[in-house]
C-alpha cells in the first residue's frame, strides 16, 4: 500500500544501509518509476555518472530491493529487443526493519546454524552455497593447513542447515533476473513453455485483483514456480545434505514454525517439525558412525557420488566448480511474514474465544499454508474433520485433545460473531483469515482514536462503524455524549480523515435547512491514513536516533578508540603487550561527565530502537496483511 511516508521510510532505510547514491536511485524509482524506468531515464533523473548508476542498481538488485524486467509489446519478436526497465520493490525494502525478528524466529525454530545462514543471506542479499562456505570459513578465521578439512566440515553443516531452511520455505531460489512482463489483462497469453495450471492460476489471480500494482506483477513474473523455487539441487540429495529436507517432504506439511496456542509464549515447534529435526540429527550421527567404523574413510557409496564431506568435494569447492555454484539463494520474506500473519490470527482467536480454539486455528492454518497464493489470501484451505483432527494431534499442545473437544471448538469458531471460521460443506471448515485481519486492524485504529481523541471519541467511532451513517444529534444521543462535545469530537476526527461528512439534500438548491448531514466512516480511506501516520512516526524515530547519535559523536568516538585499544592489547601476549595495552588506556579515557553522557545515549537509543521495533509490527499489519 504505497503512501508518501512509506516511500520516505523506504528511502531512509536504503540510505542507512547502502549510502546516498543508492538512496538517490531508489527514491527516483519509487517516485517516478511506478511502471519502471530504463537506464537512460534513470541517468536523466538522477544526474549520476553511468558507472555510479550501474553500481547503485547492482546493489539494489543484489539485495532484492529492485527488479529488472522487460515489457512485452505487440511488436515484440525474435528481432525486436525491448528495453530493460527497473522497478523498486518497496514491499521488499520495508521488511529490512524486521531482520532481527527474522533471525530470532529462525533461531527458535531451527537453531544457531540455520540462523547463521539466514544472517549471511540477509547481509549479502543472495549467495550461492560456495559463497556461503567461503564466508563461514573466513568468519572463523581459519588459515592453517587443515583448511580443506574444515571447509568440508563447514560445507556439510551448511548443506544440512540450508536444506532444512529450503524445506521450511524460509529460503528460496532466486528467480529470473529479467522476466518478460505481459501487458495488463493478458493473463491467458502466457508463454507456451508455461503449464496450463500456471496459466490458469495467473488468470484467476488477475481476475481477483491480486496484481494490484506493477510491483506485484513484476515480482510474480520473476518468481520461479513452486516446484523449482524450493527444489534442492541433485548433488545435495546424492551427497546426503538434501536428504534431511526430503525426510519430511511429504506434502509440505511435516515441517514448519509453530503457530499453535503456545507459539507466542515459548516459540516451540510442532510435533512433526520436532520429529523431522530429530531425524536430521540422528542421520548425522549415523553417518559419523559409518565413517568411524570404516577407519575414518567415507563409505563407497558416498565416495562414488562425490559426498560433500569427502576430500574430492573439498577440492571441488576450493575451486568453486561445484554443480550448485550457479544456484543463488535468498531469504523468503513472504514466508516469514506469512508466519507472522498466522500468529496474529492465532492471538486474536485466543483472546476472543479460548486457547483450545487457537490451537485448532493454528493447526488449520499450518496444514493449508502451502495453498495460500499471497499474504492477503482471504481464507485458509478447506479441511475435513479428519484432516483437522490429524493436524491438531500433530502439534505439541493438541496431541491429547479429544475428538469432542475439537468438535466443540469448531462449533465455537463457526458461531462466533466475528465469523472466525466458516463451514464450507457438511464436514469441511475454513478459517476466514481476511476477516480476522480486518478486525485486528480495526482494533488498532480504535486504540489510536482513543489515545488521540479520548474514550468518548472512540465510542463515537465504534458507533459509526456499526450504524454506518448517523446524523450529529443521533450520534450524540446513542453515544451518550452532549451535543456540543459530539460536534467538537466529530470535527476533530474529520480533520484527520477518520470520519467523513456526507450531504444528502432534499431539494436541488442544497439549502442547509433542507439538507441532511450524515457522519460516516469509509474504512478504505482510514487504513491508508493510519499507515501513513505510522510510517511518519517511524521516520521521526529514525531521525531522532540519528540526531542523538550525532550529538554524542565525540563520546562515541572515544568509546570506539578505547574498545580498539583493548582489542589490540588482548591479541598480544607477554609484558610488551601489557605495556602496549596500558598506554592507550591512560591516553584515552572517559571522564565522569562523559560516562553520564554515554549512559544517557545508551538509554535513549534503547528506547528509540525498541519503539521502532514495536511500531514496525503495526506497519507490517497495515502494509503487508
Amino acid at each position: 500500500m504505497p503512501t508518501p511516508f512509506a516511500r520516505e521510510l523506504a528511502c531512509g532505510i536504503v540510505k542507512d544501509h547502502f549510502g546516498d547514491q543508492v538512496e538517490t536511485v531508489c527514491r527516483t524509482l519509487l517516485e517516478k518509476g511506478q511502471l519502471g524506468l530504463s537506464l537512460q531515464d534513470l541517468a536523466r533523473h538522477t544526474s549520476l555518472p553511468p558507472p555510479s548508476l550501474r553500481s547503485a542498481l547492482l546493489v539494489l538488485v543484489q539485495h532484492n530491493c529492485a527488479q529488472a524486467f522487460r515489457q512485452q509489446t505487440d511488436d515484440t519478436g525474435p528481432l525486436v529487443r525491448t528495453p530493460t526497465l527497473y522497478i523498486a520493490l518497496q514491499d521488499s525494502i520495508l521488511p529490512r526493519l524486521r531482520f532481527p525478528k527474522f533471525m530470532d524466529q529462525t533461531n527458535e525454530l531451527l537453531g544457531e546454524e540455520a540462523e547463521a545462514v539466514v544472517e549471511a543471506l540477509l547481509e549479502h542479499g543472495r549467495l550461492s552455497l560456495h559463497q556461503l562456505v567461503q564466508r563461514a570459513i573466513a568468519k572463523a578465521g581459519s588459515a592453517d593447513p587443515s583448511a580443506a578439512k574444515m571447509g568440508a566440515q563447514v560445507r556439510q553443516q551448511l548443506l544440512e542447515a540450508l536444506s532444512v531452511l529450503v524445506h521450511e520455505r524460509l529460503v528460496e531460489r532466486v528467480g529470473s533476473p529479467e522476466p518478460m512482463l505481459q501487458p495488463r489483462g493478458a493473463g491467458t497469453d502466457a508463454p507456451k513453455t508455461a503449464s496450463r495450471a500456471r496459466v490458469r492460476t495467473r488468470a484467476m489471480m488477475e481476475a481477483s485483483g491480486y496484481f494490484d500494482s506493477e510491483e506485484h506483477r513484476v515480482v510474480v513474473a520473476a518468481r520461479c514456480s513452486d516446484a523449482l523455487r524450493f527444489q534442492l539441487p541433485a548433488a545435495w540429495v546424492l551427497s546426503g545434505g538434501g536428504d534431511n529436507a526430503a525426510g519430511g517432504a511429504g506434502g509440505g506439511g511435516a515441517g514448519g514454525m509453530a503457530v499453535d496456542g503456545s507459539a507466542g509464549a515459548d516459540g516451540g515447534m510442532t510435533a512433526a517439525a520436532a520429529a523431522a529435526a530429530a531425524k536430521f540429527k540422528r542421520k548425522r550421527v549415523v553417518l559419523d558412525d559409518e565413517e568411524e567404523e570404516g577407519g575414518g574413510a567415507p563409505s563407497a557409496k558416498r565416495a562414488a557420488t562425490g559426498a560433500a564431506g569427502g576430500a574430492g568435494g573439498a577440492e571441488k569447492q576450493a575451486g568453486g566448480n561445484t554443480e550448485d555454484s550457479g544456484v543463488l539463494w535468498r531469504v523468503n520474506y513472504e514466508e516469514f511474514l506469512r508466519r507472522t500473519r498466522h500468529q496474529t490470527i492465532v492471538d486474536f482467536v485466543r483472546e476472543s474465544i479460548d486457547p483450545g480454539a487457537s490451537i485448532i486455528t493454528a493447526a488449520m492454518l499450518h496444514a493449508g499454508k502451502n495453498q495460500e497464493t499471497s499474504l492477503r489470501h482471504p481464507y485458509s484451505a478447506s479441511l475435513s474433520l479428519d484432516s483437522i483432527v490429524n493436524a491438531v494431534r500433530g502439534t505439541i499442545d493438541g496431541r491429547t485433545m479429544a475428538l469432542d473437544r475439537i468438535r466443540a471448538a469448531l462449533q465455537l469458531l463457526v458461531a462466533h460473531p466475528a465469523a472466525v471460521a466458516a463451514r464450507a460443506s457438511d464436514a469441511h471448515y475454513t478459517i476466514q483469515s481476511a476477516r480476522i485481519i480486518e478486525l485486528v486492524k480495526l482494533r488498532e485504529v480504535e486504540a489510536i482514536v482513543s489515545q488521540r481523541f479520548g474514550p468518548s471519541a472512540c465510542r463515537l467511532f465504534r458507533l459509526l462503524l456499526s450504524k454506518h451513517c448517523l446524523e450529529q444529534k443521533q450520534a450524540a444521543e446513542l453515544s451518550m455524549i452532549s451535543l456540543a462535545d459530539a460536534r467538537q469530537l466529530l470535527y476533530r476526527m474529520m480533520l484527520d480523515d477518520f470520519v467523513q461528512l456526507q450531504e444528502v439534500p432534499k431539494t436541488a438548491d442544497h439549502a442547509p435547512q433542507r439538507t441532511f448531514y450524515l457522519w460516516r466512516i469509509h474504512i478504505g480511506t482510514v487504513l491508508p491514513r493510519v499507515l501513513n501516520h505510522m510510517c511518519h512516526a517511524a521516520c521521526n524515530l529514525r531521525l531522532r536516533l540519528a540526531h542523538e547519535m550525532q550529538q554524542e559523536q565525540e563520546v562515541l568516538s572515544l568509546l570506539e578508540q578505547i574498545e580498539q585499544a583493548h582489542a589490540a592489547g588482548g591479541t598480544g601476549g607477554g609484558g610488551a603487550a601489557g605495556e602496549g595495552r596500558a598506554a592507550p588506556e591512560k591516553a584515552v579515557s572517559l571522564t565522569s561527565g562523559q560516562r553520564k553522557q554515554l549512559e544517557r545515549i545508551r538509554r535513549v537509543a534503547a528506547v528509540l530502537e525498541t519503539s521502532l521495533l514495536r511500531l514496525d509490527d503495526t506497519i507490517t499489519l497495515f502494509s503487508a496483511f
